[in-house]
């Protein structure tokens, strides 16, 4: 992603609805578009949850309104479209997403006895809540923090625990159907993405037959392919990873890996036989870029950065359908921000606590969604206010 390290003047409060463009000589033009900051336009307060970004740019977050009451707001910066639960009893937004019709879904929980989480849908403009997927009282497992859709409306995530549940796609009218059941082999999802042709990533635990209990990023299709059937991103690493996953409309995958992982990949290649290892592979701990291939077989991977680079650790990722990365990541003085590049010292979108870089300074920054275009939110929290922000950011 070509974004640019440059100088900026930071923006007086009274005129944070102005947005800012940042210049500078060793990267390309980048345009900071503050969207919301709590205590202004109807905004009481912002909750960290990442923002979401859809393909004509409008942000969708989640907060209070004036009158205390949570909701959730949605547009390009003042005035903002405030989207409210009424009395559907949903509340707790842990996730959400925005496509490119308006639609807004969300990962909640809905008060009841017991309180029961599901994934809801609402529209930007609109005044009703719909049940997308619901937990069934002593039935389904509720899904995990993870929450995706596609810039056509099409939805995916998992309530896949300990081989239970099942990972579920389908449109936000519905039907959802499963495209991977949970079983003695798929286990343990923790993240996954989705795209519109209906390809699902997720990050999963799996019996794999060289290794014994694994993890990978496993895409699927159709549903429930055999494990010899499955195309992954990246396979056998250990079960402590836990890799943020972004599945692009072509059917890359970026992830990232918090350990040194060995890959050793066999023929056959469901046989553990030294006398037959084909390829290894050694990762570092990272961010990196996977074209799939079918299960067993090595992998093409492109690497974004590394510790080696300079960094320290790595946090969520997105790629779009145009290959640009954008990711979180701290370094080892404490520093975190949202870099594209393996040079910490300048191929950076923003930092923490950086006083001549961006539009201010930060005392935290978190990423929320990229889209096709190249345009990126993220949440952030003013260095001197310790107000929460929402900020969009345009690039060439």
């Amino acid at each position: 992603m070509s974004l640019l390290r440059a100088t900026a003047t930071p923006i007086p409060l009274f005129l944070f609805s102005v947005s800012v463009a940042v210049l500078g000589a060793c990267r390309p033009h980048l345009t900071f578009d503050p969207v919301a900051r709590a205590g202004d336009d109807g905004v009481l307060a912002i909750a960290a949850v990442p923002p979401a970004i859809n393909a004509a740019g409008t942000v969708a977050f989640s907060g209070l309104n004036a009158g205390g009451s949570e909701c959730l707001f949605a547009g390009t910066g003042a005035p903002l479209t405030q989207i409210g639960f009424g009395a559907s009893g949903v509340a707790s937004v842990e996730a959400l997403k925005i496509d490119t019709a308006g639609d807004v879904l969300v990962l909640a929980t809905r008060a009841g006895s017991p309180p029961l989480r599901g994934v809801y849908a609402l529209a930007v403009g609109g005044s009703s809540v719909a049940t997308v997927y619901e937990q069934v009282p002593g039935g389904a497992l509720p899904p995990r923090r993870d929450l995706s859709l596609s810039p056509n409306g099409t939805v995916a995530f998992s309530t896949i625990v300990n081989g239970m549940g099942a990972l579920l796609r389908g449109p936000v009218a519905g039907p959802l159907a499963s495209v991977r059941d949970g079983t003695g082999i798929f286990y343990n999802t923790l993240d996954t993405d989705v795209n519109d042709a209906g390809q699902v990533a997720a990050s999963m635990e799996y019996g794999d037959p060289t290794k014994g209990l694994a993890r990978g990023v496993l895409l699927f299709s159709t549903p429930n392919p055999t494990l010899d059937a499955t195309t992954t991103a990246v396979e056998k690493l250990g079960i402590a990873e836990g890799p943020a996953v972004s599945l692009n409309a072509a059917g890359d995958v970026a992830f990232t890996v918090g350990f040194t992982e060995t890959l050793n990949f066999y023929d056959p290649p469901d046989v553990a036989d030294p006398m037959h290892l084909v390829a290894t592979q050694t990762l570092t701990k990272g961010v990196y870029v996977s074209h799939p291939t079918g299960f067993g077989s090595p992998k093409t991977l492109t690497t974004i950065a590394t510790t080696a680079d300079g960094f320290a650790s790595f946090g969520r990722v997105a790629l779009n359908a145009s290959g640009r990365v954008v990711f979180e990541a701290t370094l080892p003085d404490g520093t975190s921000g949202i870099y594209f590049g393996d040079h910490p010292s300048s191929d950076f979108v923003v930092r923490t606590k950086d006083f001549q870089n961006g539009p201010k300074p930060f005392l935290s920054v978190s990423l929320g969604g990229l889209n096709d275009a190249g345009q990126m939110v993220f949440h952030a929290v003013d260095y001197s206010t310790v107000h929460d922000e929402i900020w969009r950011v345009e690039s060439p």
